[in-house]
């Protein structure tokens, strides 16, 4: 009795270990189950959208969450994202914010976000400053693919003539005026009606001292002295000065980029990741010929003693509604870490937000200029974070047209934007 006891309480001792081991495997495997989420976002289709996927597969591949990106044209993602918050579904963990004029009407579904003052330091401050709003520059998203419109010029072409990249507009114009010639333009505009000729005048406008709205963006502050002399100053070269391409009327930021790649112009003011494309030898007659500046021109009479140009880009911020918030901020987190953004910009070509990416040697030979870009972006400022800003931007790219065709003065055209403005304003 006693040995068949013993066999019984052996028996059940391997059997308490058994059953314990099964417990603790489902425990686990369940654990690991609930601990999977799929998170769902929307993205603007084309660059954006490919480099969104890209970071998403990079996460699963990580942590084996998924991360499901909807991509739709840029107006469709705004539209849509503003249906899914006002109707409260909870559909989307993440949201994408496209700089201030997004964050405008978008910061109220948002959670605020808070992260260390050594996280923040690793951002280039411009860029993170693009997701502040309110009186107590409240940040509501993180930047992950954000850039500015510096100058890309033809080295070789400035060095023939003796000149460095110009600091000031009057230079700008000289090296325009001497490179043009023999089929070569001086300056490759985007001066085609919409969003991208507001993007293109900005640096001009901001440069020049001027700004888009007041500090309260209450109202319209581009109808100055500064405004029409930097207006007057962007217009004049193609109506007077007829330093860039015949057809620059009708160019948008594809047309510029050809223009550089075919060697048809010296010199265009654009989106920092262009530079990329205008520079690659399997598609551009100019490769290795391309750099950029350190610097935007200057207008010295206006007591502005250094350029300064625009930011835009995306970030992506936690809406209020999402059933998944802390796997929807490891996923942002995982997005702005040092070894995503820097994986993102060489394999591809993402607008890095991160100032220790500029400084990376792996970097520096996908992009040369890495360098001189961050330096031309300190400075830079977004547009107003206003929710009526595409109402803005139509009705100003409306009348800046009308100044570069020449159906309106500069001056008349501002003063019309300037009423127009106002009462989308009020």
């Amino acid at each position: 009795m006693a040995q068949g006891a013993e066999e019984v309480g052996e028996g059940m001792k391997r059997l308490a270990l058994l059953v314990g081991a099964l417990l603790a495997l489902v425990a686990a495997q369940s654990a690991t189950s609930q601990g999977k989420v799929t998170l769902t976002i929307l993205a603007s289709a084309g660059g954006s959208g490919r480099t969104f996927d890209a970071a998403a597969k990079l996460y699963a591949a990580a942590t084996g969450n998924e991360v499901r990106v909807v991509q739709y044209p840029y107006a469709e993602v705004r539209e849509k994202q503003l249906l899914e918050l006002i109707n409260n579904t909870g559909n989307l963990d993440l949201i994408a914010v496209d700089g201030q004029i997004w964050l405008g009407e978008l910061h109220r579904f948002l959670e605020p976000i808070n992260i260390t003052r050594a996280e923040a330091d690793a951002f280039v401050p411009a860029m993170l400053d693009q997701f502040r709003f309110g009186p107590q520059k409240t940040l509501y998203a993180l930047p992950v693919r954000v850039g500015g419109w510096v100058l890309i010029y033809r080295k070789d072409l400035l060095d023939q003539i003796g000149a460095k990249p110009p600091r000031t507009w009057e230079g700008f114009l000289d090296i325009a005026k001497r490179l043009t010639k023999d089929g070569v333009y001086g300056f490759a505009p985007a001066f085609k009606q919409g969003n991208y000729l507001v993007a293109q005048w900005a640096p001009f406008l901001f440069s020049f001292g001027g700004t888009i709205l007041n500090d309260e963006n209450t109202r319209a502050a581009f109808n100055t002295a500064s405004g029409r002399r930097a207006t007057q100053f962007m217009v004049d070269l193609i109506r007077k000065d007829r330093v860039v391409p015949p057809g620059a009327a009708t160019y948008e930021h594809a047309d510029v980029i050809a223009a550089m790649q075919q060697g048809l112009a010296a010199m265009a003011l654009t989106y920092s990741p262009y530079f990329l494309d205008m520079n690659n030898p399997s598609r551009s007659k100019v490769a290795g010929k391309l750099a950029v500046s350190a610097f935007i021109p200057a207008d010295l009479s206006t007591g502005t003693r250094s350029g300064k140009t625009l930011l835009s880009g995306w970030g992506y911020g936690i809406p209020k509604t999402s059933k998944n918030k802390d796997a929807a901020m490891q996923f942002l987190k995982f997005f702005t870490s040092q070894d995503t953004q820097l994986k993102l910009a060489v394999e591809n070509s993402n607008a890095p937000t991160l100032k220790g990416v500029y400084t990376n040697a792996t970097y520096l030979k996908s992009y040369p200029a890495a360098a001189e870009v961050a330096q031309a972006l300190r400075s830079a400022e977004d547009r107003p974070g206003v929710a009526k800003w595409t109402n803005i931007e139509d009705e100003l790219s409306k009348q800046l047209s009308a100044a570069i065709n020449g159906s309106k003065t500069v001056a008349q055209a501002l003063t019309d934007a300037e009423a127009a403005v106002n009462a989308i304003l009020r």
